[in-house]
């Protein structure tokens, strides 16, 4: 085996790199309609993590994100400060309507009487 077959680390790297920020998209977009769907951060919160999933998930196709290099990493970025800002600051609050119980039962909202 000559040694210009082999992948050089840097090259490596590179893939490896792009394969971890395309599973980090998708944990992004689903974490960001689970924040968007609960009511317990803004709904703006949850969309502006949707969208950085967005961002990141150009980086399934190398090239593409290669060619988007400075804009998909900026709203990557951008939308990952957004959630971490204000879960810091404000933090999650809870359900606006007490009649909720967040007591999962087939995986919906179980609804109390108000008796």
């Amino acid at each position: 085996m000559n040694s210009t077959s082999r992948a050089s680390p840097r090259s490596l790297a590179r893939v490896t790199g792009g394969v971890a920020l395309s599973f980090f998209a998708v944990n992004s977009v689903m974490v960001g309609y689970i924040m968007w769907r609960s009511g317990l951060v803004p709904r703006a919160v949850g969309a502006s993590l949707v969208l950085s999933g967005i961002g990141w998930m150009t980086f399934f196709v190398l090239p593409v994100a290669a060619m988007l290099i400075p804009y998909n990493v900026i709203i990557g970025a951008l939308g990952e400060a957004v959630v971490i800002l204000w879960l810091v600051v404000m933090g999650a609050s809870t359900p606006l309507d007490k009649s909720i119980a967040l007591v999962p039962t087939d995986a919906t909202l179980v609804r109390r009487n108000p008796a």
